[in-house]
C-alpha cells in the first residue's frame, strides 16, 4: 500500500498511481473487489475513505487513509482545524468516523464556502443546510496535488467525489466514475462531458440515459457493478408462499436533492416496520429488517421482534434467505432483482422514483401503509424470475477501464 507521507517526504515516484476515493455504504462497497484486484496486479494504490469508508475497508480486511491525514500536508492545516474545531460537536461525531477527519471535513469544507460565497453568506448558507452546502473545489485540488496521483478512481457521489474528479480533470489527471445504481439525481454531473474520462455504470438503461442527456457515448462503458458479482454464487432456496419471508431494505427517509424539505428521517421507516410487525403478528408472513449504514440507533430499537441481522449477516445471506423485498430506493434492491426476487416499491415514499427498478423487472407499488401487506401477498405469489445472466465479470471490466487510462 502507498505511504502517502513517506513518498511525499523522500520525493518517491512510482507509476501509474491509482487514487481510489469513497464514502461508507455502498459506495465503499463498490470499490472494494476492484481494489483488491488492482492490489493483484501490484499497482501503487491510495485509498481514501471517507465518512463511513473506514468502516467498510476496515471490516474488508483493507488498508485506507483518513482525510486528515492528507489534509495535514495542506498549507491550509491550521486553518482548517481552527475552523473545524468551532464547528464539530463533539458529541455527535460517529465513532467510526472519529473526530480528526470530522474536524478535517469540516474545516476544510468551510473555508472552501467561504473563498466561493464570503465568510458571511457561507455562514448563513452553512447554518441552513449544514455540510450539504459543501462544495470543496479548493480542497479536492489539493488533495490530487499532495497525493500525486495518475489515474482518479471514485464513485457518484455529489460532493467530495464529485470535486475530485474536477480537480483531476482540471490537473489533467485522468479519472474513473464507477456508478452503484440508475445515478437518478447525479444524472445533471455525470453527463457533463467534462466530468471523468470514463464513466463505468452498471446497466444498459444507465448508459441510455446519460448519453441523451449529452454524454458522448463512447465515454459510457456498461461494466456491471462490482459488488453484483458476488451474486453469481448465491443459490436461492425453494419460495415459501404460503407465509413467505419479507426483507425490508430501509433507509432514512431524506434526499440529497431537497435541501428544503426537512423530514424526519426516521417516519417512513417507522411505518413500515409497524406494518411489517402486524403482518408478523397475524402469522401471514416472516419479517426482517436489514438497515443502511447510516441509520441511527433510535430507529435500530423500534425494530421490537422483527428480524434484524443488518450487523451479523452479509446482505448475499440474507437475500438468499427473502422471497419477497421491499424498499424505496436501495441499492440493494437492484441487486435482489437481478437474483430474480420480487419486489415491492414504497410509493409513498419521499425517495420513491430514484432508482427505477421498471426498468429490471415486474414491481409492485404499495401508494399507503396500508397498501404495503396486500401489495407484499401479490408479489409473493408470482414466479421468481430468472436470474441476471452478466452477475460475475463486473470487477474485471472496471479495471480494464482504470488500466487502459493508467497506461496512456
Amino acid at each position: 500500500m502507498f505511504n502517502v507521507r513517506q513518498a511525499i517526504r523522500e520525493g518517491v515516484k512510482l507509476m501509474p498511481k491509482i487514487l481510489v476515493v469513497a464514502y461508507g455504504g455502498s459506495h465503499a462497497r463498490l470499490l472494494v473487489p476492484v481494489i483488491r484486484l488492482l492490489q493483484e496486479r501490484s499497482y501503487e494504490l491510495l485509498v481514501l475513505a471517507l465518512t463511513l469508508g473506514h468502516s467498510v475497508f476496515r471490516e474488508t480486511g483493507l488498508s485506507a487513509v483518513g482525510l486528515s491525514e492528507i489534509l495535514q500536508q495542506s498549507t491550509r492545516w491550521q486553518e482548517i482545524v481552527q475552523r473545524g474545531q468551532n464547528l464539530v460537536d463533539e458529541s455527535d461525531v460517529h465513532p467510526q468516523i472519529g473526530l480528526e477527519n470530522s474536524v478535517a471535513y469540516l474545516g476544510s469544507g468551510f473555508l472552501d464556502l467561504i473563498a466561493s460565497h464570503g465568510e458571511s453568506e457561507a455562514i448563513q448558507y452553512y447554518k441552513k443546510v449544514g455540510r450539504k452546502a459543501f462544495d470543496p473545489t479548493i480542497t479536492a485540488r489539493e488533495i490530487i496535488e499532495i497525493c500525486g496521483c495518475d489515474v482518479l478512481v471514485t464513485t457518484n457521489s455529489p460532493r467530495m467525489e464529485r470535486a475530485l474528479v474536477r480537480a483531476a480533470r482540471s490537473l489533467q489527471k485522468h479519472s474513473v466514475v464507477v456508478v452503484d445504481s440508475f445515478a437518478s439525481i447525479e444524472r445533471v454531473w455525470l453527463s457533463e462531458p467534462s466530468n471523468a474520462d470514463c464513466v463505468c455504470v452498471f446497466h444498459q438503461s444507465v448508459k441510455e440515459a446519460l448519453i441523451s442527456d449529452g454524454r458522448p457515448e463512447s465515454d459510457v462503458i456498461v461494466t456491471g457493478n462490482p459488488v453484483f458479482d458476488s451474486l453469481a454464487d448465491v443459490v436461492l432456496p425453494e419460495r415459501q408462499t404460503d407465509k413467505p419471508h419479507v426483507l425490508y431494505l430501509s433507509q432514512n427517509e431524506a434526499r440529497i436533492d431537497q435541501d428544503n424539505n426537512p423530514v424526519d428521517p426516521d417516519a417512513l421507516p417507522r411505518d413500515v416496520i409497524n406494518c411489517l410487525l402486524m403482518g408478523v403478528q397475524n402469522n401471514q408472513r416472516a419479517a426482517e429488517v436489514r438497515f443502511h449504514p447510516n441509520q441511527g440507533d433510535r430507529i435500530r430499537r423500534e425494530v421490537n421482534c422483527l428480524l434484524d441481522r443488518s450487523k451479523s449477516r452479509s446482505l448475499e445471506a440474507t437475500l438468499a434467505d427473502a422471497d419477497v423485498v421491499i424498499t424505496a430506493s436501495s441499492t440493494a434492491g437492484i441487486q435482489a432483482q437481478l437474483l430474480g426476487l420480487p419486489l415491492v416499491k414504497i410509493g409513498w415514499s419521499i425517495r420513491n422514483g430514484l432508482v427505477p427498478f421498471d426498468q429490471l423487472g415486474p414491481t409492485w407499488e404499495a401508494q399507503n401503509s396500508d397498501q404495503s401487506l396486500p401489495k407484499i401477498q401479490e408479489a409473493a405469489r408470482a414466479d421468481r424470475f430468472l436470474k441476471a445472466s452478466t452477475l460475475g465479470n463486473a470487477t474485471s471490466a472496471v479495471v480494464e477501464q482504470i488500466e487502459h487510462l493508467a497506461c496512456v
